[in-house]
Formats: C-alpha cells, structure tokens, sequence
C-alpha cells in the first residue's frame, strides 16, 4: 500500500504534544482561499517552480529526461502531461528554484523516517502527526499508518478538517490519540465562500466525535475579514462549550507563507489582501472566547 506524501516534517512543536514528525499527505477536499499549504491541494505529484530563485542558467532543462521544460521569454515553460517527476531538473538547479510536491510512499518507507526520532518522543511526550491535505481523504493508508505507529506505542495526532464520510471519519479518528480538528466557520454560507464547501458534514462529525469520547482540540484560523466576526467567534465558543471531548482551543493566527507558493506552474490559491492579525488582537479574541466556552484557550 502507498500513500502520496507532500512532506515529513522533523521537530514539529505546534503539531500535538511535545516533539513530533508531522506527515503532510497530499490532497485536500477543501479549497481555502488562505490555505498555508496549497501545495497539497491535489493527489498527484506536482512540479513547483519558484521564478524568483530562478537564475536563469537552464541547468534544468538539460537534465530533464522527458523534455518537459523548455526556456520561455519571461522564465520555463513547463509540459506537465510529460513530465516524469523524477526530479531530475530540481536537482540540477542550482538556486532552489524547482522542486516536486508529493512522493508515493509505502508504510516502512514513512516509518523508516519517523522513528528517527522515536527517542525525541519518548524524551519529549510527543509523537507523529498526520496532516496535509487531509489525511482521511486516503482513508487506508491513513489507517495503516495509524495502526503502525500505535504498534509501536507512539503517539498520535490527526490533524483534520472533518469533511469525511462520518463512518470512515470515526473508524480513522479512533485509532488516533488525540484530534486536531479545524473549525474554519460556523455558518454554512460563509463557509463555502471562504472554503469551498459547506460545512454541515463537517459540524455533524465535530459532534459524532465527542458522541464517540474522542479526545479534541479545537483549531481555529483566525483571518482578518473572513471569520474573525463577532458572530462566527461566539457561535464557535458555543459549539465547543457544549462539547464535553473538546480540552481546548487553539487560535491560528493568519500568516502570508502561503501566499509565496501560489506562483507554481499549476498556480494554486490566489493573492488575498489579507493582514496578519496581531498578538493583541489575538490575546483579546482569546480572551473573549475562554469567557464564552469555558475551554482553556491558546493563540500564536
């Protein structure tokens, strides 16, 4: 069995409990027009080109064996139907300008790397974290590594979105230690415009989660103009004060890192004039929805 990684990140401390290796799967079900990893939006893998780094010597397309890139007058022109991904030209390049999203990976092939770390865990109270993307949109490879690393007596995040079939939603959250689920809005309109799809699959999995006595920590992004009302935050201080499973809340402060990977050649996401929300107003927010949810609520 192989799943289609986009990246395992070492020394993750936002990611769950103590030191962990976050799992970055790739594909994703939402489209988030903020979304911090647009790399992982689709399944395949893909060649991602930074012009900015790029200078220019072509290194890259001499070394790129199915002859898919070739000089244009204002940076590569790229055909991505031929292309092999074997990351010949990415490697050749020496400014960093190319790179391929996503690896098809074999269980052994993700645990070969996460155990690098598995005393890191131990020391640490941390653990392994599967993210994107969205882990539950490859539900069996998701599985498989769960019940791998549980095996093996690590510990686990799932890092969710929650737009899931609820039957294979809850059967992949059980085998998890403990659910990092995204609550991006509260209202259904708002949130299909921000996200792409509405939400009430995801609000009914959120509940069917804590009918299931599963351990959550509610994530919230917080975007200047899009979900920061007044409304959206107390009606999610509600949902969660009501919800027995949920330990805590967790702001996720708005940041530009994705807006640098939107100018690949498959051109993911979209400028959003959008602006960083600052410590003060992210204490205030806090502060507001602790009072309102009864929940120990964090920012950053």
């Amino acid at each position: 069995m192989e799943g289609i990684i986009s990246n395992i990140q070492r020394f993750s401390i936002h990611d769950g409990p103590g030191m962990r290796s976050t799992v970055f799967f790739k594909g994703c079900p939402l489209r988030c027009v903020w979304c911090h990893n647009p790399e992982t939006y689709t399944f395949g893998c893909e060649l991602r080109y930074n012009i900015a780094k790029c200078i220019g010597c072509r290194e890259c397309t001499g070394a790129c064996v199915s002859r898919s890139l070739s000089a244009g007058e204002t940076g590569l022109v790229y055909n991505r139907d031929t292309c092999a991904f074997c990351r010949s030209c990415a490697n050749a390049c020496p400014g960093g300008a190319l790179a391929v999203s996503g690896l098809r990976m074999d269980i052994d092939g993700v645990m070969s790397d996460v155990l690098e770390d598995a005393a890191m865990y131990r020391r640490t109270g941390g653990g392994v974290t599967l993210s994107g993307g969205e882990p539950t949109a490859q539900p069996a490879f998701c599985e498989e590594l769960l019940d791998t690393l549980a095996g093996m007596d690590i510990h686990t995040c799932l890092d969710t979105c929650g737009l899931c079939d609820t039957g294979t939603f809850l059967r992949i959250a059980d085998k998890a230690g403990l659910i990092l689920f995204d609550l991006k809005h509260t209202d259904p309109v708002k949130h299909e415009q921000i996200t792409g799809s509405g939400n009430s699959l995801i609000l009914e999995n959120l509940e069917a989660l804590d009918a299931a006595g599963a351990e959550v920590e509610i994530r919230v992004p917080v975007i200047p103009g899009l979900n920061d009302g007044e409304e959206n935050l107390a009606n999610t201080a509600r949902i969660a004060s009501r919800l027995s499973g949920v330990r805590s809340i967790v702001l996720l402060g708005y940041h530009t890192l994705g807006q640098s990977k939107i100018y690949d050649f498959d051109k993911h996401g979209a400028d959003i004039d959008v602006n960083v929300p600052n410590q003060a107003a992210l204490a205030y927010i806090a502060e507001r929805m602790a009072e309102k949810s009864g929940k120990p609520v964090t920012y950053r």
